[in-house]
Parts: structure tokens; C-alpha cells; sequence
């Protein structure tokens, strides 16, 4: 699993090469290192405990700022942290889509300043594949086919001072017709745009972390990508 706080990713794994050696800090005790913001670059956290994930994710909430650019917890049983981790918010379920045409170019939008992906929050009473088809479908006005089964991304924001998890599921689709593709304004969309590959890696620098994680996990085997 990863989740992205701030941009910034955090994995939960099971499993940890004891040779990669490539971090900045090592947390051993979060009680006797608790101050978030003395954590620097690549951080790990072995042998992570249902309490520390507990404490962390108290913590975190309230740090607007920090320096770390990954952080990387070892725990024994990844769906027991996952739920672990899913109680410390609210959790509110979205979709959108990675929609490809003839040429495999690939369709972004440029919102609020940065180049995202079209998506958006489930609706009461329609299925999260509908969610994916009919965001997609309003933020561009454009047509596609679902062609996928989902992949999920996970990031946090704050939200009338609630703490919110957004659980996205991801889809990838085909293009039927961008005859009258348009933006949705009242999104705060302004440009949507096809891109291939070179196309795509520049919009990728002024772009989210976790939307550089989708497309690597949808383009698997086209793109190879990082932020910063």
C-alpha cells in the first residue's frame, strides 16, 4: 500500500530488504523520536507495531510542514495496518479514469494550477465503475469505454477540519469520440489535453506525486517516471 500525506509517500510493506541501506533516518522508537520534523529524506520504520502506526498518524495530522521525502513501514500483517491506518480518517471513495486514444497519447487535465487526472467523488447509489465513467465523461466532455479493472491510490487532505483519506480507484479507458471534448469550468479545469510520452514527462514536473504514481502503475511498461 501506499499513501500519499503532503505529496509525500508512505508505504506500508511486509517484507524489506535488509541490504538496501539507502535511507536517512531509522526509527526505532517513535516515543523517544516522535519530532516528525527531525526525519530527513528516505525514512524507515522496521518492525512497526499497530500502536506506532496509531501514534504516527495522530502525530502527522497536525505537522503542516515536514522534511521527509519517503517514509517506508515494516509491519507483520499489511491488511491489519492497512485498516489500521484507514481508521484514522474519514474515508471518502472517488474515480477517474487514464484514457488512452488511437495515437496512445494520454489525456490530462491542468487544474488549479498543476496537470492531473479527470476524477472525481461517487455519487449516492452508482457503482465506482460508473463513478470513473461519468467523471470522465463530464470533465471532458468526452466519450469512452471502460476497459480495466481498477487500481486504488490513496492520499489525505483536510477537509472542514476533518482529516479525510480520498480512496480513488483508477481505470484505464478508450477514447470513442473527443469530438466536443471541452473543460469543465465549473471544475476549475482549464485545458485538456492529449500527450504523448515526452509530452507527458514534462507536464509530470508540475504535477502530483501520486498522479506520477498512477501513471507509472497504468503505463507500466511505457513509462518510467519520478518526482523529484
Amino acid at each position: 500500500m501506499v499513501l500519499f500525506i503532503n505529496d509525500r509517500p508512505i508505504y506500508l510493506i511486509e517484507e524489506f530488504d535488509s541490504k538496501n541501506k539507502n535511507y536517512g533516518s531509522v526509527i526505532l522508537d517513535f516515543k523517544k523520536q516522535k519530532n516528525i520534523k527531525d526525519w530527513k529524506k528516505r525514512v524507515l520504520y522496521p518492525n512497526a507495531t499497530e500502536e506506532d502506526l496509531i501514534q504516527f498518524f495522530k502525530a502527522i495530522k497536525s505537522i503542516k510542514k515536514f522534511d521527509f521525502k519517503s517514509l517506508t513501514f515494516v509491519v507483520e500483517d499489511l491488511e491489519k495496518a492497512m485498516m489500521t491506518v484507514f481508521n484514522q480518517y474519514e474515508i471518502v471513495d472517488a474515480a477517474g479514469g487514464v484514457v488512452l486514444n488511437a495515437k496512445n497519447q494520454v489525456l490530462m487535465i491542468y487544474r488549479l494550477g498543476v496537470w492531473d487526472l479527470p476524477k472525481g467523488k461517487a455519487e449516492i447509489g452508482e457503482t465506482i465503475i460508473e463513478t470513473a465513467k461519468r467523471e470522465v465523461e463530464e470533465e471532458c466532455n468526452i466519450e469512452i469505454s471502460v476497459k480495466e479493472n481498477s487500481f486504488i491510490s490513496y492520499h489525505t487532505y483536510s477537509h472542514k477540519n476533518k482529516q479525510v483519506l480520498k480512496r480513488t480507484h483508477w481505470y484505464k479507458m478508450d477514447l470513442i469520440s473527443d469530438a466536443k471534448m471541452t473543460p469543465q469550468k465549473e471544475e476549475n479545469i482549464i485545458k485538456v489535453k492529449w500527450m504523448n510520452r515526452n509530452n507527458m514527462h514534462k507536464a509530470l514536473l508540475n504535477s502530483y506525486a501520486s498522479i506520477v504514481h498512477v501513471l507509472n502503475h497504468s503505463l507500466s511498461q511505457e513509462l518510467s517516471f519520478s518526482k523529484g
